[in-house]
């Protein structure tokens, strides 16, 4: 499931958000335009309501029926933070997700998926 986050997440080639402000945004699951935040990619349409918008990444873990593990929370977060840098969404997402790997918030493994 986790490879499966990081893949659609770099194939869509951008991330879900809604500008606040300046710099600052919010991350969406699912956007207006249909985009999908990393967590928005594994949330199955049929299960997926406005509602979770509102909900914490534990949170919907529960409700999707996978076990919450915390590495689903740090590429949220890589993903957000990509979000927020400036320049190229994917490069950024990339370079954030290196430098969860480098302090052990995620697995090695991510590093042969990106």
């Amino acid at each position: 499931m986790l490879k499966e986050m990081i893949q659609k997440t770099i194939d869509q080639g951008e991330g879900s958000f809604v500008p606040i402000g300046d710099k600052k945004v919010k991350c969406l699951y699912r956007n207006p335009e249909g985009l999908k935040c990393a967590v928005g990619q594994i949330i199955p349409d049929e299960l997926y309501t406005h509602d979770m918008e509102s909900m914490r990444v534990s949170d919907i873990c529960s409700v999707i029926g996978i076990p919450c593990e915390g590495v689903y929370t740090e590429v949220q977060v890589c993903h957000d933070w990509a979000c927020e840098d400036d320049g190229d969404f994917v490069e950024n997402f990339k370079v954030r997700l290196k430098k969860c790997v480098d302090m052990g918030k995620l697995p090695k493994e991510v590093l042969e998926w990106i």
